[in-house]
């Protein structure tokens, strides 16, 4: 990653008692940053930039204009919301993230 490009998110969550930093770099300009709802989240969200329409049983590749760069030995996982899942019937697959992985999530 380009030093002048990376963001870092500060994540502090009630059920991870430590303070995390999450590098990442916006490689779209309209891109938003990860961040925490609230105190009790117990994971950052992510959102696309880009509205997508999606037909029952239709699989689509969302993507947000993100990279990270997650430490040696962490890895991200991707996970629906149960909003999302009971509310728009959308679910996330494929949702592990390796520590060297450095493409768009």
């Amino acid at each position: 990653m380009d030093d002048n490009l990376i963001h870092v998110a500060p994540v502090h969550l009630q059920s991870f008692p430590i303070q995390l930093e999450l590098p990442y770099e916006k490689i779209r300009h309209e891109a938003l940053g990860p961040f925490v709802r609230n105190d009790e989240s117990c994971g950052v969200d992510l959102c696309s930039p880009k509205f997508y329409a999606v037909d029952p049983l239709q699989q689509v590749k969302i993507y947000t204009g993100l990279i990270f760069e997650f430490k040696a030995g962490w890895t991200a996982f991707l996970k629906d919301k149960s909003s999302m899942v009971t509310r728009k019937h959308l679910v996330v697959e494929g949702g592990v993230i390796d520590p060297g992985y450095r493409g768009e999530i």
